[in-house]
């Protein structure tokens, strides 16, 4: 790969790192392109850039400036209108046509713009420069448990947009070629103590809305599905933002929002096709391992799977901790 043939030179993952800066081409963009919206938009023409260019958040520029102010993601969109409208005649039940309807044609909806919903969002923004290294761009993201950063050219220009997974499938190419990362990767998940042990859980019975609006509220990419067994939680499912990746092609995705969270989790494997890759970013699977599993191990699943957390759990399933991207990232910048 590109990442594994420039490194060959350098002896640790931050010295390579500081040989690039965010032009850099490997991290590019989703089709070599930057994505954004105005924050004088409506909502709609966010969600449709959203759901046709197949990302998870778009950067918010002034309609006058063009400074980048921080995201908007489908998620924030979705719980935003969802609240508003309720479970009620006027709550949407069928696929994004209908919820771009909605968001179109009712009044109330219309008058709403993107910066309007941005700001609730919870991430921080993180600005780097263009021409900036990109260990800096990894320290950035890790201390502020960021997971995306906006590189702007002298102009205060958006220029590249760096997802903090793009830097994670790097890492996962310098097995065996980086001395700290291999170093790490021989290593097990509780050897090197880096899961989080304080897990977000939802109960199997919930109503899936209300994972989603705790993905929201606490800035997360998953919530654990648990069954309540003898006080443990027992490990059944995981809600994430990817699965609003579903809305295009699942006709009763909004409807199975309001359903227990088991009921939502069967809907959407059902409406999954079976050849689809997870890859894709469609319904990622729902990834676990052990504390004795090695690092390199869990971090290639992690990769191949296109998830962004992995559950720790014991040998019935139980919850011990959770393997985030930024977890991941901190081994990288020898936080571990």
């Amino acid at each position: 790969s590109r990442c594994r043939v420039i490194i060959e030179h350098h002896t640790t993952s931050m010295d390579f790192l500081k040989t690039l800066s965010t032009p850099s081409p490997i991290f590019p963009n989703d089709a070599n392109c930057i994505v954004a919206v105005k924050s004088d938009s409506a909502l709609g023409e966010a969600f449709q850039k959203l759901i046709d260019y197949h990302l998870q958040a778009l950067p918010v520029c002034d309609f006058t400036t063009g400074q980048v102010l921080g995201f908007i993601s489908t998620l924030d969109i979705v719980v935003h209108v969802l609240d508003i409208t309720g479970q009620t005649e006027e709550s949407p039940e069928g696929d994004y046509g209908g919820f771009l309807s909605l968001l179109t044609e009712r009044e109330l909806l219309r008058s709403i713009k993107v910066r309007d919903v941005m700001g609730k969002a919870h991430e921080s923004l993180v600005v780097v420069g263009e021409h900036d290294k990109l260990d800096k761009v990894v320290q950035a993201l890790h201390e502020r448990k960021a997971h995306r950063a906006v590189a702007l050219n002298g102009s205060g220009q958006l220029v590249n947009v760096i997802a903090q997974s793009r830097i994670v499938e790097c890492i996962n190419e310098l097995w065996n070629v980086d001395p700290t990362i291999t170093a790490a990767g021989t290593r097990s998940i509780g050897e090197l103590g880096i899961a989080t042990r304080d897990v977000i859980t939802i109960e199997h019975t919930r109503p899936a809305i209300q994972a989603f609006r705790m993905l929201r509220e606490h800035g997360v990419s998953g919530v654990a599905v648990v069954r309540k067994e003898g006080g443990r939680n027992v490990l059944v499912g995981n809600v994430s933002s990817h699965d609003l990746g579903l809305i295009k092609s699942t006709g009763s995705f909004f409807k199975l929002l309001y359903a227990p969270l088991d009921d939502y989790l069967q809907g959407i494997r059902s409406a999954l096709p079976s050849h689809a890759p997870a890859s894709k970013g469609l319904f990622p699977t729902l990834t676990k391992c052990t504390n004795a599993d090695l690092f390199k191990d869990v971090v290639d699943r992690m990769v191949k799977s296109a998830v962004h957390r992995c559950y720790v759990v014991d040998e019935q399933d139980g919850v011990l901790g959770v393997l985030s991207l930024t977890d991941i990232v901190g081994v990288l910048v020898g936080k571990h």
